[in-house]
């Protein structure tokens, strides 16, 4: 099976986990459609979806079930993050339903300071 997943920190083009995504096929930049609130937990971000502060900007892939899986174990979904569908903008144009991963079931980001661009960069890491 096919996924869209939605990245936005370490696994864009450019970040140190891009290499599990040598196999998928990158669609394109990308941002969500709706307002979310990126958090900074020092290397890496995480993103919740209350409390919108701006809209996220990132990457589309399509991953197979080997690639979604190797995600899932990265991201400890899903107590560290979770799997969640979002709609995505790519490239500009129409709205497309992608698989992202935000702030899990168990993890408390208490301190953790908000990125008010909703852009992971590497001046960040």
């Amino acid at each position: 099976m096919k996924y869209n997943v939605f990245v936005y920190g370490t696994l864009k083009r450019g970040f140190c986990n891009n290499v599990l995504l040598n196999d998928a096929t990158f669609l394109g930049e990308a941002e969500t459609i709706n307002r979310m609130t990126m958090l900074s937990l020092g290397g890496f971000p995480m993103l919740v979806d209350s409390y919108g502060v701006s809209i996220i900007h990132g990457e589309v892939y399509e991953v197979d079930d080997d690639t979604l899986q190797e995600l899932d174990n990265l991201e400890g979904h899903p107590n560290f993050y979770m799997r969640k569908t979002t709609n995505v903008s790519i490239n500009g144009g129409k709205a497309v339903k992608a698989i992202t991963y935000l702030k899990g079931k168990h993890y408390r980001p208490y301190g953790s300071a908000i990125v008010l661009s909703g852009a992971w960069t590497k001046e960040r890491t």
